[in-house]
């Protein structure tokens, strides 16, 4: 299943870059970049990394190496997003998602406080593509930089994806239990 995901998602990265190259304000291209395909990558990198993390080797110096790796990427030291913007952007994604997987797993004990707090994943998966896409409607991409820009966006998604979880999962998840947990009336026959 993820070889046939990636797979997929290879077929959708070389979609994006023929839209990028030949049609970039096409209606079509539009749609097609607005959909989920061009970003099944990055989805089928975590189930990947879901599956096959405890096979990989999981040493700091890696974790380091991916940072350096992802960086020198990002900000494009050997010049590869002027020869092709799309796989660029793929290729600083894949040192990245290491470092945030054995982060999660490696991390520091007193992040592990943290599975204490509401859990906003549903929320954040539900809500940042809404907000993303507020912030270009609106124009707010536009007045601020990158790292504002993606601290403005993290903090209104995470705000966005707590009141959700507060107003509406946690109530629904409560009524839930209640229901399962009810005692079911059974006639006795006689």
């Amino acid at each position: 299943m993820i070889l046939c995901s990636f797979a997929a998602a290879a077929f959708s990265v070389l979609v994006s870059f023929i839209i990028l190259k030949f049609a970039p304000g096409s209606v079509f291209g539009n749609l097609y970049l607005h959909s989920f395909l061009p970003q099944m990558f990055y989805f089928t990198l975590g189930i990947f990394w879901a599956k096959a993390w405890s096979k990989f080797p999981q040493h700091i110096v890696l974790f380091f190496c991916s940072i350096i790796l992802f960086l020198s990427f990002k900000f494009d030291l050997l010049h590869l997003s002027s020869i092709n913007s799309t796989l660029w952007s793929f290729l600083w994604f894949i040192p990245l998602s290491y470092a945030i997987i054995w982060f999660g797993h490696n991390g520091p004990k007193i992040m592990w406080q943290l599975n204490r707090l509401d859990d906003i994943s549903m929320g954040i998966f539900i809500w940042h593509m809404v907000i993303i896409n507020i912030f270009l409607y609106t124009g707010i991409n536009k007045t601020l930089s990158d790292y504002p820009l993606i601290i403005a966006l993290i903090a209104v998604t995470a705000a966005s994806a707590f009141l959700s979880y507060r107003i509406v999962e946690k109530p629904a998840l409560k009524l839930r239990n209640i229901k399962k947990n009810k005692p079911v009336k059974t006639k006795i026959a006689s």
